[in-house]
């Protein structure tokens, strides 16, 4: 996802309807940050002492110190640290140092190729991701995200913004209600409602 060509010592786990990260076995909580590589990251050992790593999470649901056992939730999946889209990678290691085990024998997740963004065509040819690949599809899936409508469930509560001046749209008017908002524009919406109530 990086650009990169690298052995990969784990497997990449995408939640589509849940995002909430479980622990693949009983053991002790030790959570941890890392800028250029894990993102936030906990760690469960086992009393065997090897180690199971959760990468790039969103948030904790434990703190360090914390005991879990086996299915119970440890934080939510996220894009944090050196990731290129929200995801979990699962890994174990050794009880000391940073050797790798075979985390497919121990879940018995099978280790398959997979693509977040779409399905590849039977004649495609598989292309490495790059930074810049990657930023020109983000652009294509914003441009579709603009060009999409209102939904029907949200016109009441649409109608009531738009009446009270709290969503007021760009200098055309446009509202691009299926558009991310920014904390900057979030704090603008939250003003407008204080002043109203």
């Amino acid at each position: 996802m990086n650009g990169r060509r690298e052995y990969h010592k784990g497997i990449d786990l995408v939640g589509l309807d849940d995002i909430t990260v479980y622990s693949v076995c009983g053991g002790k909580v030790r959570n941890a940050y890392q800028k250029d590589g894990a993102g936030n990251y906990v760690v469960v050992t086992m009393d065997d002492g090897r180690r199971v790593f959760y990468m790039h999470l969103k948030s904790f649901n434990k703190k360090t110190g914390d005991t879990v056992k086996k299915g119970e939730p440890i934080g939510v999946m996220g894009n944090t640290g050196n990731s290129y889209g929200a995801h979990t990678h699962l890994e174990i290691r050794k009880e000391t140092g940073s050797e790798s085990l075979d985390i497919n024998e121990f879940t018995g997740i099978p280790n398959i190729v997979g693509r977040y963004y779409y399905e590849q065509a039977e004649n495609e040819e598989e292309e490495e991701m790059t930074q810049v690949k990657f930023n020109e599809m983000m652009d294509n899936y914003l441009k579709e995200r603009e060009q999409k409508g209102s939904s029907e469930w949200s016109e009441s509560a649409r109608n009531f913004c738009e009446r009270n001046g709290i969503i007021k749209g760009d200098e055309n008017g446009n509202k691009k209600y299926n558009m991310f908002v920014t904390r900057e524009e979030l704090a603008e919406i939250i003003k407008r409602v204080s002043e109203i109530f």
